[in-house]
């Protein structure tokens, strides 16, 4: 196993200028020179960072993995894998859920899938999977791309999804699991509106794209991610759901109550593209270091170099200077602590399962991955974990440059902006579902935004927004923009954050 602890390694950054919102893409980064990183004092760091963590969070156990051009440069496990046998967590073969990783996993199988010319960016959804109910008659196609993007215009209807039957054993449970594709057939892959409209985090998009990744390979979903995934990269203990004979090496997902932590049970869902992978950190790294390496590690080749230059790229964006998505990963911004706030692009995916949360990270600019997990999570009980708050301390130990803010328009605008006023909802609710199926399980609308008015400025939770031109606005210190987006008619239906791709549907009630 390979080490940070006494290691002097030169690691080339590419570090962040302040870029000015001018730019026509204020993300991408400048390249400057070369510096050398004390990898002793950054391993140092991480290790007090994570114990820190477990203390103040109640986790029993985490695991962390930092991967630089193609080379894993610090790997290590921490505490107790599981409560019942008192295993320690090992890098190297623990395995881990890893939640809706899974959905960004699938999207690079899709990926490769194109990649080798076996689909196309614009191939139909209908080729491979024609029972997509269609209640409002749209024209448009769904195509590939937008499977990628999660752009697809699809419900989100929660219902469904799950085995619960925890009282059975887990073989007991999958014999009761019906097959993907029947699952989706059963009118569960609905459209709502035209494809690549907006963003909205669709786990029934990512579960279609495995019944695609299905039909085009001839195998079974699990099957065809060994294949096309974890096989050339060496990713040797990784699965879909834990094969039987590795079984004792799973970490226990925990939750934690009144001073004790209890074992959680291990879910089994239907949508097993969007949910069920299970991977070892060291495997996370491996996946890692081809991302962080033109596509391929030392076992062999994710993507050519050519497609690696297109998932490190964006594929959508609402707008020019906003984030987006790519081949299933989210666009974002890491920005640090105060006083050293900075801004740098990262791409990446977050996980959970009861009793386990995880994060997955990969900076282009940077050629820098990390993967962290732990084996408990909020689900669970004992309030917050938030792991991924290590992404900020290795980028500040990196010293990236701090970033100006974008400019704040001097005076307040003269148009009405009343067309904005209203309220405003996370769109993963299903739009479709009865109330018998809400009562069934059905994922409900949650609580609205309020998009008001004041003075010529628009005001959202306390904050204020000036409008720099027609549809966007920024807010009063700088620090992030606000896009309204408007159907064909032209009237305004949604809005979305320059730091965040999710778009926030309007609804008059």
């Amino acid at each position: 196993m390979k080490t940070i602890n006494g290691l002097l390694l030169t690691i080339t950054l590419l570090l962040i200028c302040a870029c000015k919102h001018q730019r026509k893409d204020a993300l991408v980064a400048n390249t400057l020179e070369p510096i050398t990183v004390d990898t002793r004092l950054l391993g140092q760091k991480i290790d007090s960072f994570i114990l820190n963590k477990m203390a103040t969070q109640h986790l029993p156990g985490v695991a962390f993995v930092l991967v630089q051009n193609g080379q894993t440069i610090y790997k290590k496990g921490f505490g107790i894998a599981d409560i019942t046998t008192g295993k320690k967590v090992n890098v190297d073969s623990t395995i881990f859920r890893i939640g809706s990783v899974s959905k960004a996993l699938t999207m690079f199988a899709l990926t490769k899938l194109i990649d080798q010319g076996r689909l196309t960016y614009e191939t139909p959804v209908k080729d491979h999977f024609s029972k997509v109910q269609n209640p409002l008659d749209l024209t448009d196609a769904i195509q590939t791309k937008h499977l990628l993007t999660h752009t697809a215009g699809l419900d989100q209807i929660g219902i469904g999804r799950q085995i619960l039957d925890f009282d059975l054993s887990l073989e007991e449970r999958k014999k009761k699991r019906p097959s993907l594709k029947a699952f989706l057939e059963a009118g569960n892959v609905r459209r709502i509106r035209p494809a690549g409209h907006y963003f909205t985090y669709d786990t029934y998009g990512s579960s279609l794209a495995g019944a695609i990744v299905e039909e085009v390979t001839g195998l079974p979903y699990a099957k065809a991610m060994e294949q096309l995934v974890f096989q050339p990269l060496g990713m040797q203990l990784s699965a879909v759901e834990v094969k039987k004979e590795y079984r004792q090496w799973l970490a226990g997902g925990h939750g934690y109550k009144e001073g004790t932590y209890f074992k959680t049970p291990y879910e089994l869902y239907l949508t097993l593209p969007a949910s069920s992978l299970d991977a070892t950190v060291s495997d996370m790294g491996r996946l890692l270091e081809a991302l962080t390496s033109n596509g391929s590690n030392s076992h062999g080749q994710l993507f050519s170099q050519t497609m690696m230059k297109k998932v490190a790229s964006p594929q959508f964006r609402p707008h020019p200077e906003f984030v987006g998505m790519s081949h299933g990963l989210w666009e974002g911004n890491a920005f640090g602590t105060r006083p050293n706030a900075f801004r740098i692009r990262t791409l990446g995916h977050g996980g959970s399962m009861i009793g386990t949360s995880c994060n997955f990270n990969f900076t282009p600019e940077l050629n820098l991955g990390m993967f962290i997990v732990a084996n408990r999570n909020p689900e669970s009980g004992g309030g917050r974990v938030a792991v991924w708050e290590i992404f900020n301390l290795v980028f500040e130990h990196l010293k990236i440059d701090k970033a100006a803010p974008f400019i704040v328009p001097k005076s307040k605008s003269g148009k009405r902006v009343s067309e904005y006023v209203g309220r405003y909802y996370h769109g993963v609710f299903c739009h479709t579902c009865s109330e018998a199926e809400f009562k069934k399980g059905a994922w409900r609308r949650g609580s609205p935004i309020e998009v008001q008015e004041e003075n010529g400025l628009l005001v959202i939770g306390g904050e204020n927004y000036f409008m720099r031109e027609m549809d966007l606005f920024v807010r009063s210190d700088g620090k992030e923009m606000l896009y309204f987006g408007r159907d064909e008619k032209g009237t305004v239906t949604f809005f979305v954050s320059s730091e965040d791709a999710t778009a926030y549907e309007r609804m008059s009630s």
